[in-house]
């Protein structure tokens, strides 16, 4: 192996010993002593250190307790590398800059922030999908509150369609009979109202018609706002104005919105529904 030496002050070489037959330079059975320290360069000893010491050979942590610590207010003693206040004072800088958050948030949705520090931020109900369609922007978005499927089969429920890009839908399969699907979407406790709003994809005929309607109380009978031709490449978005008051359409603050087949379904055909809403 090598030899190693041991030095004590100006003492130099005082002791010679192979590493490989020793593995430490000093070892005793009694404790080494110091004098208690008096000043910056005077030695720091084990019981001078009351927390989280750790001695590996070659690191020392000292574990930090932020309530403990009053942090050096002298900027210019960050410029002794060596001083360790001015290390602390520079986590505690750090840390003092850093943003904080709430302790989880929507998918996709954008950041706000909370007060006027500007090192506090909040969720929002503002969503950005993965492919950049901005929702809820400027607008107020009324979800559903229950649904009645009268045709075709779903296995999904109306917390599918209450929130959009989440990657949950509802899944509709056609019913081998006319209509091929119809399916009601109730929002309750609506005031007002002035467009409605919906994705959707159809996977079916190209000559079949997905129609989207509300149910109009003052005629008894469906207002139809679009009839999207099928097989669709992908999510349709569909955000349409009414033409009429919105007072024909609330019922004791009930809309009703509906999906629908008009033709005869085929039971390979399928409507996926990412979301749907009223907007005001």
């Amino acid at each position: 192996m090598a030899d190693k030496y041991l030095r004590i002050g100006s003492m130099e070489n005082i002791h010679i010993y192979d590493d490989g037959d020793y593995d430490s330079a000093v070892e005793t059975d009694a404790p080494i002593k110091a004098g208690a320290p008096s000043a910056v360069d005077d030695v720091v000893r084990l019981q001078d250190i009351t927390d989280g010491l750790i001695v590996d050979g070659d690191q020392l942590d000292i574990t930090w307790n932020p309530t403990n610590y009053v942090p050096d207010a002298t900027i210019a003693e960050a410029a002794d590398v060596d001083d360790l206040s001015a290390h602390l004072k520079g986590i505690d800088t750090l840390l003092g800059n850093k943003t904080t958050g709430p302790a989880s948030s929507i998918d996709n949705a954008i950041v706000r922030f909370n007060g006027t520090t500007g090192k506090v931020v909040q969720n929002s109900g503002v969503l950005v999908s993965d492919s950049n369609e901005l929702y809820q922007f400027i607008y107020k978005f009324i979800s559903p509150n229950s649904i009645t499927l009268i045709a075709g089969t779903s296995a999904n429920s109306v917390s599918d369609l209450q929130t959009p890009f989440d990657g949950n839908t509802y899944d509709i399969q056609e019913a081998a009979a006319t209509p091929g699907y119809h399916l009601e979407v109730n929002f309750t406790g609506v005031t007002t109202f002035n467009a409605i709003y919906t994705r959707f994809e159809y996977a079916g005929s190209a000559t079949h018609c997905c129609e989207v309607s509300i149910y109009n109380n003052s005629t008894a009978s469906w207002d139809s706002y679009s009839c999207q031709l099928g097989n669709q490449l992908g999510m349709q978005t569909i955000h349409i104005p009414i033409c009429l008051a919105p007072s024909n359409y609330i019922n004791s603050g009930t809309v009703i919105m509906r999906f629908y087949h008009p033709q005869a379904g085929n039971a390979s055909h399928n409507l996926y529904i990412d979301y749907a809403a009223l907007i005001n």
